[in-house]
């Protein structure tokens, strides 16, 4: 997301996902510029927009650990458990600093398809 070949700019150290937004939390050694926010933005917005399938892995290792991959990439499964990148809808960034080296970045996820049939208990 916002890394360079050479310098990593951010340590991402916290994040929450709830229906309609999510919230990533950075110890950065600078402010996320407007330009920044909006890059991120028109980056996950492409890849939304792209629907791309997202794959959701189980752990042999950790038997309660999930893990989604998509376009190559693998990462903890954050709980959305969604297929498709599209799912997701068109997402609204904003920059919101938290003090000193402190940043967060909030997704707004206000058109998000949801199927939680699949979390239903079967009588």
């Amino acid at each position: 997301m916002m890394t360079r070949k050479t310098e990593k700019l951010y340590y991402d150290v916290g994040c929450h996902i709830r229906e309609g937004q999510a919230r990533f939390d950075f110890n950065m050694e600078r402010k996320f510029s407007p330009e920044d926010v909006q890059s991120i933005e028109e980056v996950c917005n492409k890849l939304i927009d792209e629907n791309n399938e997202i794959l959701l892995y189980g752990s042999e290792v950790h038997p309660d650990a999930r893990f989604w991959g998509c376009k190559g990439e693998v990462i903890p499964c954050g709980g959305t458990h969604l297929s498709h990148t599209g799912s997701v809808g068109c997402m609204q960034v904003k920059r919101k600093g938290l003090g000193k080296a402190r940043e967060r970045i909030i997704c707004m996820l206000n058109n998000a398809v949801y199927a939680t049939n699949h979390y239903k208990k079967e009588d």
